[in-house]
């Protein structure tokens, strides 16, 4: 299947999520999503009302395209001007080559000169997302660079931003309850979760401190005592 716009889209996705219910045969489900995840189980909710108990909203995107540029703002003003020139180095050597002929780079030729650059490239990246930056693992940065596809970010960023894309008023009038949990120091910006709890009207909002976007990874124990919280009240 081609990677592109006609099947890479928020729509797509969320009925993915769809079908996967009907094949449990699930009548509510409880939907956590964690960073971009959270926008999907957003949107699911907003699309599917009826068969959602329960949001979890984990260092969660924002769901409107108003606050969007925040994340890159906020990642641009935690980087220092070396890691900013060497980014910018980089890219010159990776963009040679497409993002579906660097995803199969990283299997067939992963020492390649433009594979290397990507992943320099992701290791400065991923800094700003973290409040701690020892607590940065090198074997997840690894297995999450040679594991995951990124072909489908630049679509999802640029679907958002040219449809100016939007579910805060659908998402007011639903009566799904739902927790928020994000770091204090998150690159999403705590617009963007304050964006949320102002749409979902039956949420409550938790703050993890000293913690960036990486909640598992920096504050994993805080972040579990909340989640076991709530699910104990429900």
């Amino acid at each position: 299947m081609p990677i592109n716009k006609s099947t890479i889209n928020i729509g797509k996705y969320t009925e993915d999520i769809e079908l996967l219910r009907q094949e449990r045969g699930d009548n509510k489900i409880i939907l956590m999503g964690i960073s971009w995840g959270g926008l999907l189980a957003m949107n699911y909710a907003a699309h599917f009302p009826d068969h959602v108990s329960n949001l979890l909203l984990v260092s969660s995107a924002p769901p409107s395209h108003s606050v969007w540029n925040v994340l890159f703002d906020n990642q641009y003003a935690r980087r220092s001007q070396s890691e900013l020139d060497s980014m910018d180095l980089l890219q010159k050597i990776f963009s040679t080559k497409t993002e579906k002929e660097l995803d199969s780079l990283k299997r067939v030729n992963p020492n390649s000169k433009e594979v290397l650059s990507y992943k320099s490239f992701i290791d400065i990246h991923v800094r700003a997302m973290y409040y701690d930056r020892s607590k940065i693992s090198p074997k997840n940065i690894n297995d999450l660079f040679y594991n995951f596809n990124f072909q489908p970010i630049p679509i999802i960023d640029q679907e958002v931003l040219e449809t100016k894309w939007d579910i805060t008023e659908k998402l007011k009038k639903l009566k799904t309850l739902a927790l928020i949990v994000y770091g204090r120091q998150d690159d999403q910006g705590e617009s963007t979760f304050y964006l949320q709890k102002e749409s979902l009207l039956f949420s409550e909002m938790h703050v993890i401190e000293q913690c960036g976007h990486e909640i598992l990874e920096e504050q994993a124990d805080d972040f579990f005592g909340v989640l076991r919280g709530y699910l104990d009240r429900r």
